[in-house]
């Protein structure tokens, strides 16, 4: 038997309802939050990675990108903490939120949501649109 891509997204949705249930059984108590990230799989085994992260006062979590989002504001006066996770309309297309920082992208390493999508963006667009 091969393992295949549908297999691979019936098993991640399998994996992430067995995580929401730890997550309001006692995770959230403990202000955290657990989800599935990246899989990788050949013909004969898979690898799931589970990211846990705590969350803020707001309910949204504290994952990498977005520390990393913080500590590169320490390095950029330009930047403010407080645009992390604050919703902001940009030209008239929606709410555009600013959810972390991925310093392996060198060339656009700003990640921001809009409409359940995820978009980069460089440094001089998110200056543009935020201040």
């Amino acid at each position: 038997m091969t393992i295949t891509i549908e297999q691979m997204d019936k098993v991640r949705t399998m994996i992430q309802d067995a995580l929401d249930v730890l997550n309001n059984e006692g995770l959230l108590d403990m202000k955290m939050e657990a989800v599935v990230g990246h899989a990788s799989y050949g013909n004969k085994n898979a690898t799931f990675k589970v990211q846990i992260a705590t969350l803020n006062s707001d309910g949204s979590a504290n994952t990498k990108e977005a520390t990393d989002y913080l500590a590169h504001c320490v390095f950029n006066q330009d930047l403010k903490k407080e645009w992390l996770n604050n919703p902001k309309d940009i030209r008239g297309k929606g709410e555009h939120t600013i959810i972390g920082y991925k310093r392996a992208n060198r060339k656009y390493p700003f990640l921001v949501t809009n409409n359940g999508k995820t978009y980069k963006m460089t440094e001089q667009q998110v200056l543009r649109f935020w201040k």
